[in-house]
């Protein structure tokens, strides 16, 4: 082995030992302020009570219909008239749906404000950064859907 070949090798030993105190450091952080930031504590309390008030729902709903001529797939007024049609047959499931994104729509009003008051709680001086990215990784966890997209297809044949 000449002295170039020792000398990577030398690098990549130190190379891989710094990043393994990096490492290491880093998970003890994580430890130390998971168990005692009263932020984060807070975060997970908020998000267990939100991830109770949000409402799971079907974000698309696709339907379609089937004209049996192509004179009545073209008039507008059938295409209009199947669609309401199915609304109509249907409205249960659409207020439910308009209920759940309204839910959720409030709900997400009110963690933003939750959360806002949260952050007013002292932060853990020697790891500030390192506890605000916790709390934002933490923070998306919870979803509040309020998206639906209904597509309606119609063909002949």
């Amino acid at each position: 082995m000449n002295d170039g070949e020792l000398v990577y090798a030398v690098m990549i030993i130190i190379a891989i030992v710094v990043f393994t105190i990096w490492w290491i450091n880093n998970k003890k952080q994580a430890v130390y302020i998971k168990s005692n930031s009263e932020r984060y504590k807070a975060l997970l309390d908020i998000n267990k009570e939100y991830s109770e008030k949000v409402h799971d729902f079907p974000n698309k709903l696709e339907i379609g219909y089937r004209f049996e001529t192509k004179s009545r797939y073209d008039n507008p007024n059938n295409r209009e008239k199947v669609f309401k049609e199915y609304i109509y047959d249907n409205r249960d499931k659409f207020n439910s749906l308009k209920r759940s994104i309204e839910v959720n729509e409030e709900a997400e009003y009110d963690y933003k404000d939750d959360f806002n008051e949260m952050m007013l709680l002292p932060p853990i001086d020697m790891y500030v950064q390192r506890e605000s990215k916790l709390i934002s990784n933490k923070k998306k966890e919870i979803k509040f859907d309020t998206n639906f997209k209904f597509v309606h297809q119609t063909w002949y044949t």
